[in-house]
């Protein structure tokens, strides 16, 4: 005997609904990562050679090839960093001001067992507190080196080994 036709469209639709939820959840679940791999390092190059625009378009396409790679926010910090710390422009201040929070924001929804982890999030706090003495905003300032150097100090402690804490512990 066949389905009815009444039959048929419900089960099509559930089972279109039940896979389209079955992938929502894997993109959710998909494990975040911290991977310093030669592409993000290729990134980093460029914006220690203050080559701003290529590596803004490498992050673009970094968070398409690598979107559960936390390192990436690390490299767009350095972006709003360079760019208000070299230019002092209010307008772009104004406008990149609520990037530190929302990538402070991610990094404490994907919790890593990292050593780079807790490092990112201090370095995050080290550039905007530069930046906040660029636009006079010494209290702030204060604030995020002393959030960073705890960041840094527990870090230190956890993983005793990573170098690069001692980078920014020095500033």
């Amino acid at each position: 005997t066949s389905i009815p036709n009444w039959w048929a469209k419900p089960v099509y639709l559930f089972s279109f609904l039940f896979l389209l939820f079955a992938y929502t959840i894997s993109l959710y679940s998909a494990k975040a990562t911290i991977d310093y791999n030669v592409d993000i390092r290729q990134c980093y190059e460029l914006l220690t050679r203050l080559q701003i625009d290529e590596a803004s378009k490498k992050i673009t396409q970094l968070k398409k090839s690598q979107p559960t790679n936390l390192a990436i926010i690390h490299l767009e910090d350095y972006v709003d960093f360079f760019v208000l710390f070299i230019t002092e422009n209010d307008v772009e201040y104004a406008k990149r001001i609520g990037n530190k929070e929302a990538r402070l924001q991610k990094l404490n929804v994907n919790k890593v067992a990292d050593p780079y982890y807790n490092f990112i999030k201090a370095e995050i706090l080290l550039h905007w507190a530069l930046v906040h003495t660029k636009f006079d905003k010494k209290i702030k300032a204060g604030n995020e080196i002393y959030e960073a150097y705890k960041l840094l100090e527990s870090n230190k402690k956890q993983y005793p080994n990573f170098v690069e804490n001692n980078k920014s512990l020095s500033v």
